[in-house]
């Protein structure tokens, strides 16, 4: 949160939905009100329907799950970073 608040927009965020002090989720919904078109991707060990559900509808504009794949890594920044 204080990298976008204090520093240049990075071109995407990667997620960690889990974390100690602010969750994923929360943390995303506050990005995301400040800088709506800044691509936020997921992480998280939560792969069950109802968790990826939930994970897109508070504003993640993809997700991947852990351990990360590579390839699929691979996939998700190239979708948000055409340039």
């Amino acid at each position: 949160m204080n990298i976008c608040a204090n520093s240049t927009l990075p071109d995407l965020i990667l997620m960690d939905i889990k974390m100690p002090v602010m969750g994923g989720i929360e943390a995303t919904k506050k990005i995301k009100e400040s800088y709506p078109g800044l691509p936020i991707v997921a992480l998280t060990a939560y792969a069950l329907e109802v968790d990826i559900r939930r994970i897109l509808a508070s504003c993640c504009d993809d997700y991947l799950e852990k351990p990360i794949n590579a390839h699929l890594l691979v996939e998700k920044l190239s979708k948000f970073l055409k340039d």
